[in-house]
């Protein structure tokens, strides 16, 4: 708590309100102590504001997933040899937009792309113009990473 309250100059309790620090610890007391001090420490690198209670379990979940991907990863379950993704599957793949624009300036914006290189990217497939029921075609779907990848130019002799 001290530590949040030097770092935040504003945070949503007041160590003399008594009602809403109790709210917050009776909260805080509710999560993994080590696992909560970690999403914290990543959050205060990041975040402007006192991270609110989503952003601590949405953070908390992430430290879980990573946790768990690099044990499948040691354990064998999942080999890391996809240069392309580094094995996560997808990539985003930054571009300008002609749709979002500030002034004469193209707004970035970031596309999820599977990876066609490695097995691990065909969980990332979808195409919502091939739904069965055309009750729920849509005109969303994934590209692959090959679709945005520059090809290489061919060397002048």
């Amino acid at each position: 708590m001290k530590t949040m309250q030097s770092v935040y100059p504003t945070v949503p309790f007041k160590t003399d309100d008594k009602e809403s620090l109790n709210i917050y610890l009776e909260q805080l007391t509710q999560l993994n102590f080590n696992l909560c001090q970690s999403a914290l420490n990543e959050l205060i690198k990041t975040n402007k504001f006192c991270p609110t209670f989503a952003d601590i379990h949405l953070k908390m979940s992430e430290i879980i997933e990573t946790e768990r991907c690099r044990k499948q990863f040691e354990s064998g379950e999942i080999s890391g040899d996809c240069k392309i993704c580094d094995n996560r599957g997808f990539v985003l793949v930054i571009k300008d937009s002609e749709d979002y624009m500030l002034g004469d300036e193209k707004l970035p914006f970031a596309v999820g792309a599977y990876c066609d290189s490695c097995a691990r990217g065909r969980q990332y497939v979808y195409d919502g113009r091939k739904n069965e029921n055309p009750k729920y075609r849509t005109l969303h779907h994934t590209k692959p990473i090959s679709d945005y990848r520059r090809p290489k130019c061919a060397k002048s002799n």
